[in-house]
């Protein structure tokens, strides 16, 4: 046998392997989830006081990674515009130093975007469903609003100083952050260097969110059993998942057949 069979002959093994554990993973899940169904009658008691508790922690997060975000995005952001100004436009390595420091801020922003919906959408949902007196929904339903509008303002203006400033130091660059077109715009103003690297850092994450969306299902999936969370998560996480095959797949197609 050639090394080249042997090798796929212990792909295929390892592939079959792979997928027993995770039946017998599975099958091992739900007997655990009926066994502590049986044996914690007041489930839903235990959850009630739990989403009781959160009610109040939730809100003082989302409070608190709104606070962080701005003062450590502002923070690099300023500290960034001085060095840029001292800069005499040939040291390389004092510019190399200068957009790596603006490289947390659109770090913070994007991480920002999915946590103050997240936060906004737990905040509204523990607001009306936990037992909590009239007056405390009102304040943590109204303040997470608040929240929500002050961080997408964050998330802007960090956003546009770190653009403007890259702009300043990359004369080249091209875009405007309020144009619905803008990735697009700063994509082709890249040299060759920086888009290979931007489609490197996208089939990376395509991979990550590939096996995310799995996992996520699982979970979801068991969690309708457990839980009674119903079968609406796992149909929003499987039209994620498909949207993000069916794009890569057709995108990848098309690109292919332009050759």
């Amino acid at each position: 046998m050639s090394d080249e069979k042997k090798k796929n002959s212990r792909t295929m093994i390892v592939f079959i392997a792979i997928l027993a554990a995770s039946l017998v993973l599975g099958f091992l899940f739900g007997v655990v989830s009926r066994v502590i169904q049986k044996s914690i009658p007041d489930m839903q008691i235990l959850l009630n006081q739990i989403m009781n508790i959160m009610a109040y922690v939730v809100p003082i997060l989302f409070l608190f990674m709104n606070l962080t975000v701005a003062v450590i995005g502002f923070f690099y952001i300023r500290t960034s515009k001085k060095q840029a100004a001292v800069w005499d436009g040939e040291d390389e390595e004092s510019i190399e130093q200068i957009e790596k420091r603006l490289s947390i801020p659109m770090l913070l922003v994007n991480a920002m975007l999915v946590l103050n919906f997240l936060f906004f959408a737990a905040c509204i949902y523990l607001g009306e469903t936990a037992e909590l007196n009239k007056l405390m929904q009102d304040i943590i339903c109204n303040g997470a609003i608040v929240l929500f509008i002050v961080g997408f303002v964050i998330e802007m203006i960090l956003q546009k100083q770190t653009v403007d400033l890259e702009k300043q130091l990359n004369p080249e660059k091209r875009g405007n952050i309020f144009d619905m077109k803008f990735q697009e715009v700063w994509v082709n103003s890249c040299d060759e260097a920086q888009k290979l690297m931007i489609y490197k850092a996208g089939y990376q994450a395509f991979k990550i969110t590939n096996y995310t969306c799995m996992g996520v299902w699982l979970l979801a999936f068991f969690a309708q059993f457990m839980f009674h969370t119903g079968i609406f998560p796992t149909i929003c996480i499987g039209i994620i998942w498909l949207v993000l095959i069916m794009t890569y797949s057709i995108t990848s197609y098309k690109l292919e057949n332009k050759k």
